[in-house]
C-alpha cells in the first residue's frame, strides 16, 4: 500500500495571546477622559465634606461650652484664633491629652479647612486678611457675651456658623 503525498499547505502563522498597541492606546485615552471628568468632582466632595465636618465639630463645640457653663455654674470662655486656624475652651480640658487645655486645630495643610472672619455675611478669602480673635464668654447660665459668626472654607465650599446673642447656633 502505498501512501499518496499529500500537497504540503502553507505555513500557519501563530498568533500569541494579548493586546495591540492600538488596544493599549484606546484603553489608556479612557481611562484619562473618566479621569479628567471624575477627578474634579470628587476633589470637590472631598473639599465639601471637610468645610461640613469643620462646621458640625465648631457648632457642636460651641454648644458644648453653653452647656458645661450651665452645668457648673461657671463662666467658660471660648478664643477663637483665625490666623492661627484654631480654637480654644477653658477652663475644658483635652480628652486626649488631660492636664492641657481643649483645643482644636481646625487644619494645618493644603487642602484643610480654614477659620475665616465673615464680612458683610460672606466668608472673606483674602490670605492676608489681618483677624483678631474672637472671645466669646459663657456666662453660668450659657448665655454669650456676644453675638458671633464663623467662617469656614475648604478650596471653594464655604459655610458660616452663627451664635446668636441667645445662645442659638446655627449652620449655613
Amino acid at each position: 500500500m502505498m501512501r499518496e503525498k499529500r500537497a504540503s499547505s502553507p505555513k500557519t502563522t501563530v498568533r500569541h495571546k494579548g493586546f495591540s498597541l492600538l488596544e493599549v492606546t484606546i484603553s489608556a485615552l479612557i481611562m484619562g477622559i473618566v479621569a479628567a471628568i471624575t477627578i474634579p468632582t470628587y476633589t470637590r466632595s472631598v473639599q465639601r465634606y471637610r468645610a461640613q465636618v469643620a462646621v458640625q465639630r465648631l457648632a457642636q463645640d460651641i454648644e458644648m461650652c453653653r452647656r458645661h457653663a450651665r452645668f457648673t455654674s461657671q463662666n467658660v470662655t471660648l478664643t477663637i484664633a483665625l490666623v492661627e486656624n484654631s480654637y480654644r475652651i477653658w477652663p475644658l480640658e483635652s480628652p486626649l491629652r488631660p492636664g492641657s487645655d481643649y483645643e482644636v486645630i481646625v487644619g494645618s495643610g493644603p487642602g484643610d479647612a480654614m477659620l475665616r472672619p465673615v464680612i458683610d455675611g460672606r466668608v472673606a478669602r483674602e490670605e492676608n486678611l489681618s483677624a483678631q480673635n474672637i472671645t466669646i464668654v459663657f456666662d453660668r447660665y450659657g448665655v454669650p457675651n456676644q453675638s458671633a459668626e464663623i467662617g469656614v472654607s475648604c478650596g471653594v465650599s464655604e459655610a458660616i456658623v452663627r451664635l446668636s446673642a441667645e445662645g442659638t447656633v446655627t449652620k449655613s
